[in-house]
């Protein structure tokens, strides 16, 4: 069963002991630990990759993408749909 935490720190994030820079793409395997109130801690292992921006922003630009495209293709639809004279 999951407490509610009273209150929560800022992430502390180090990387340390890199053997060459990180670039774009790259991924990483990085840990978090997580400290309950408690005391008693969990080792998540995470794989992650290396970017300019938040994975959110792609998935906005590609809904924002697929929103225009339907726009565009009703559109489209509608101007070819003959006319009653």
């Amino acid at each position: 069963m999951c407490q509610s935490f009273s209150r929560l720190t800022p992430p502390v994030c180090k990387l340390r002991g890199l053997a060459h820079p990180l670039a774009v793409g790259d991924r990483v395997p990085p840990w978090l630990t997580i400290e309950a109130a408690d005391g008693s801690r969990h080792v998540i292992s995470v794989d992650a990759e290396v970017r300019l921006r938040p994975p959110a922003d792609d998935e906005r630009a590609r809904l924002a993408e697929d929103s225009a495209s339907a726009v565009a293709l009703v559109a489209g639809t509608e101007a070819n749909v003959s006319q009653p004279v």
